[in-house]
């Protein structure tokens, strides 16, 4: 990955993912090929700490990306990486993207931080290059993210849907439809408070320079 930026970003978008707490998971049994039939069921809730990730553009003659956390140049973030190198392939001309990880919840103490890292930065990088994809799918590539570097199963769904999820297995367990649909069913009871319903993945902004 280079070290070194020399001119202003063209684009530059930033989103926020949520922290996630599961309550119980399990694995279906059976054996799913495809990524969106991997994953787990089970309950949890959202908390309003997370991952803010801004994604800096920039025009470039090759196709390159560095990853920070919390200011820190680190070449250890595989599923940052995954998700920038599969935004990269859908890019259609090469760019450097900096990546800005603000992590403000524990890394490593099931609190979802790789799945928070996963999904904000799918979603800022969704929106500095201009793909188009919608929030499904941008919350897809980041489940798959997680599924390909075995950093999780349930977490991205859970930190996309927010507030208290309760994910079931249904005929075929497809984790995330088409269009904005979920096939899974999340349950958000009218008696949890509004703010807690309230928690979940966010695009914070686009700007150009």
């Amino acid at each position: 990955m280079a070290s070194a930026l020399v001119a202003a970003p063209v684009a530059v978008a930033k989103a926020f993912s949520p922290g996630h707490i599961t309550g119980f998971f399990e694995i279906p049994h059976g054996s799913y090929s495809h990524f969106l039939h991997k994953g787990s069921k089970g309950a949890g809730f959202s908390i309003d700490t997370g991952i803010a990730t801004t994604a800096y553009v920039y025009e470039s003659a090759k196709t390159d990306y560095r990853i920070s956390i919390n200011g820190i140049q680190t070449e250890n973030a595989e599923v940052s990486s995954w998700v920038v190198e599969e935004y990269l392939k859908l890019a259609n001309r090469p760019y450097f993207v900096n990546v800005d990880h603000d992590v403000g919840i524990p890394v490593g103490f099931g609190l979802g931080s790789s799945g928070a890292a996963a999904l904000s930065l799918s979603y800022a990088l969704n929106e500095a290059l201009d793909i188009g994809l919608s929030r499904t799918e941008a919350a897809q590539i980041a489940h798959h993210a997680e599924i390909a570097c075995e950093t999780g199963l349930g977490t991205v769904i859970a930190e996309f849907a927010g507030g208290f999820e309760m994910v079931k297995l249904n005929r075929d367990f497809r984790l995330f439809g088409d269009g904005d649909q979920l096939i899974s069913s999340f349950e958000q009871p009218t008696a949890l408070a509004a703010d807690v319903r309230d928690v979940h993945a966010v695009v914070l902004g686009r700007d150009f320079a």
